[in-house]
């Protein structure tokens, strides 16, 4: 069933960032914002609720969500044109490597903190604010027991900070050798907890102020894309001057998303010139131009409308383990095979003087257990959990939903669980163990002559 389209579109909210000269009057800004996620089409029924209209513009119009996984659709074209679009500019950033992009990163790091003050002030003055900061920062003890809430949180520490991804290493590569690298680990580590920290102020005031409006429980909310562009865009369809804080909000996430990527790209970049110095004579811009054209070609299927439940797949299942394994490697390389006392040494001739004793016990003892530990315990819980499942789109007019009982005004979700087909059980044990062969894998083809003298020998 796919209800008519939504007559605003989307498009309407990139023009104010496309053709200034076409923004609203100014008297927007104190008045409620006509977004294109706002309403329904008065010939739809899936809006019993007003905050029903942001979920159904999410599935039904910017993605047009197919009803299963095996149901690929056809390509969005407005998302396969924001995907070449997004591609482009990273390529014009990173075209030049490290020349370019780190120009780039000084206004694509620090603008959002701009953007996020902004939102801050505003949110924190919106009507349910405070339920919303105290629901934030009430713990649940209880949560601890819970394996998957660490497995969970060691993911997105990994990737907001770059550990695995090899990110880090890439970009210290440029450093002068006497660096204080020790002193740079503690400032971006606590830069980028402070900024999450400070950021839980942000969405959770503005989603205090949802739940006074639309009468929706916290406990409703749910990680992943949902969240953003969901909670988040109901609430702000709310404001008034809704479009600017839209186009704010938005213009923080793209930004923040290209500091991301970059950290991505241009580990990728340095990795494949140090394997192959010829590349170092191709022009910068041939190179970059040539792995962002690919890397957006694998894009594609994203564009789809099946393309969320592959968003998913990789997101909640071929993420987490591989990023842990990797780590427990690296750990396990530099201070079990190469010593952490040799290490230590290294990293005195390099800033003068030796990591502190926490560091070493870090790095030898708790890094380690830590990640045997999530690893062991997020296993065994998959194995209880049973057959993976996944978020299956089932649209707000499903009549066996409606045949028991469970109305659109009844329901916060417009999902239910349901099994994965075989075939993509199949591509998540593929997905996780893609990144993880790599390693021994590229040990045997590193040390093949060695290998084939051993064999030899004992062949004698």
């Amino acid at each position: 069933h796919n209800p008519p389209l939504n007559p605003h579109s989307p498009r309407l909210l990139l023009t104010p960032l496309l053709t200034p000269p076409l923004t609203p009057p100014l008297t927007s800004l104190f008045t409620t914002g006509d977004l294109p996620w706002s309403s329904c089409p008065e010939t739809s029924t899936c809006c019993a609720h007003e905050h029903n209209a942001t979920t159904y513009y999410w599935y039904y119009e910017a993605l047009k969500t197919s009803n299963d996984i095996s149901i690929v659709g056809s390509v969005d074209w407005y998302l396969f044109g924001c995907l070449i679009v997004a591609w482009v500019i990273c390529f014009l950033c990173m075209c030049k490597g490290i020349e370019s992009s780190g120009k780039v990163v000084y206004f694509t790091a620090t603008f959002p903190y701009v953007i996020l003050l902004i939102l801050f002030f505003r949110g924190v003055t919106l009507p349910g604010a405070k339920d919303g900061v105290l629901y934030y920062l009430t713990p649940k003890f209880e949560k601890l027991r819970d394996p998957t809430v660490w497995r969970t949180a060691a993911t997105q520490i990994f990737y907001s900070l770059g550990i695995s991804f090899g990110s880090v290493v890439a970009y210290s590569s440029y450093n002068r050798k006497s660096n204080d690298c020790i002193k740079d680990g503690v400032v971006v580590t606590l830069i980028n907890c402070g900024t999450s920290i400070f950021g839980g102020f942000v969405i959770f005031s503005i989603l205090g102020y949802r739940a006074q409006k639309t009468g929706t429980s916290f406990e409703n909310l749910k990680p992943g894309p949902g969240l953003a562009f969901i909670a988040i865009t109901d609430a702000i369809s709310e404001m008034k001057g809704g479009p600017v804080w839209a186009i704010l909000f938005f213009f923080m996430l793209f930004l923040l998303g290209l500091d991301s990527q970059f950290g991505m790209l241009e580990s990728l970049l340095t990795s494949v010139k140090d394997e192959i110095p010829a590349l170092n004579k191709v022009r910068k811009e041939i190179v970059s131009g040539s792995i962002c054209l690919v890397l957006c070609l694998l894009a594609i299927p994203m564009s789809f409308q099946g393309g969320l439940y592959m968003l998913d797949l990789l997101d909640n299942w071929s993420l987490s383990y591989p990023l842990l394994i990797i780590a427990f490697l690296e750990v396990a390389a530099v201070a079990w095979i190469y010593g952490i006392k040799r290490f230590c040494k290294e990293i005195q001739g390099m800033i003068g003087y030796q990591p502190n004793i926490y560091f070493q016990a870090t790095w030898f003892v708790i890094s380690p257990l830590v990640i045997v530990v999530l690893i062991i315990s997020g296993i065994v819980l998959s194995v209880l959990d049973g057959y993976p499942q996944y978020e299956k789109f089932v649209g707000c007019d499903n009549a066996t939903l409606i045949e028991q009982g469970l109305a659109p005004e009844a329901r916060d979700s417009w999902v239910t669980k349901d099994q994965y087909p075989g075939i993509f059980v199949l591509l998540i044990v593929v997905f996780n163990l893609m990144s993880c062969l790599m390693i021994p894998g590229w040990a045997l083809y590193w040390y093949k002559d060695k290998i084939k003298g051993v064999l030899l020998s004992l062949r004698r």
